[in-house]
């Protein structure tokens, strides 16, 4: 009998990982989708950015990054 580890797919992920952040409280989380991604998020409750050009990102600069 082989031993067969199977990963968890796109819809197991992110749900997992909204279900950590839950904890959290935070007001909203946003995703960066691919296009073909989109869709299959849209089925699991994600939406498009209702502004997205009021939107900002921070990016932290560490010494790989420069």
């Amino acid at each position: 009998m082989s031993s067969v580890r199977v990963r968890p797919g796109p819809p197991q992920l992110f749900v997992g990982i909204v279900a950590d952040l839950k904890p959290l409280a935070l007001k909203r989380i946003v995703l960066k989708a691919s296009g073909e991604g989109a869709a299959l998020y849209r089925q699991h409750g994600w939406a498009p950015l209702d502004e997205p050009d009021t939107w900002m990102e921070l990016r932290p600069q560490g010494p790989a990054e420069r």
